[in-house]
């Protein structure tokens, strides 16, 4: 989600924004990727590697359902199964593994989202549907356009 400005090696951001891979921020950077005119074999690479990532961490089956708190209040959220959901992101993946991570104030990890504080629970967005419109509009319409990249510059070597 974060790297180190000299290394890049991941780092931390706030104390409950570990290093890791971003379901959120991962959308941002394909799509600049894909508005790269003539993009080259490594940026391609990049793409379709990026796509395959977001289509390997879905979270089909599960919804935030926000839970209104008696006396009022910013209302609890919480992750519920829901076979008719539609796909769903974490915005954290734990490196190495590709698990949902989730973090409060505390910065320690863990993987299941009713196990941290309700202040980060309802007050930070850890779960959203920001690769559907990329994976079922963007990628589509990069792939059409960039489908004769490759094929164009092997007829022209």
């Amino acid at each position: 989600a974060q790297h180190d400005e000299k290394t890049f090696a991941p780092t931390w951001a706030r104390k409950y924004e570990p290093p890791s891979l971003s379901g959120s921020e991962s959308v941002g950077v394909l799509r600049f990727l894909m508005s790269l005119e003539n993009p080259s074999p490594e940026i391609r690479a990049s793409i379709e590697g990026g796509v395959a990532w977001l289509r390997s961490v879905v979270m089909h089956g599960k919804r935030v359902e926000s839970k209104p708190l008696p006396g009022g209040g910013r209302a609890d959220r919480v992750l519920v199964d829901d076979p008719a959901a539609p796909a769903l992101w974490a915005r954290f993946y734990e490196l190495g593994t590709n698990r949902p991570l989730y973090m409060d104030r505390h910065s320690q990890p863990v993987y299941d989202f009713a196990q941290i504080d309700y202040e980060r629970r309802s007050g930070y967005g850890y779960h959203g549907s920001w690769a559907s419109p990329l994976l079922e509009r963007d990628y589509p319409a990069w792939t059409a356009k960039n489908s004769n990249v490759s094929n164009d510059k092997k007829t022209s070597q």
